[in-house]
């Protein structure tokens, strides 16, 4: 019987690692979210807290943009 590898691209991404992978700038992606287009998390309401972005957010934000559609802000929380 062989071993089964599934990779599985991750779902919450820490800021630095969005902002490379999407190649965008931080202030750009502080307007999405602003905007309410991107969900985020954060693990400590100090300041120093890990802040996480939900990816597919991103991914269905860049596709709405690049087909020319007005992107629509997103409600409700994501369960991490």
């Amino acid at each position: 019987m062989q071993d089964v590898v599934v990779q599985v691209e991750p779902r919450w991404v820490r800021k630095k690692a969005i902002l490379k992978i999407y190649d965008i700038g931080f202030r750009k992606l502080a307007a999405w979210v602003q905007a309410g287009y991107i969900r985020t998390l954060k693990f400590d309401d100090g300041l120093q807290g890990s802040r996480l972005y939900y990816a597919p957010d991103m991914e269905d934000l860049l596709l709405k943009l690049s087909a020319g559609h007005k992107p629509i802000p997103k409600i409700g929380r994501v369960k991490p």
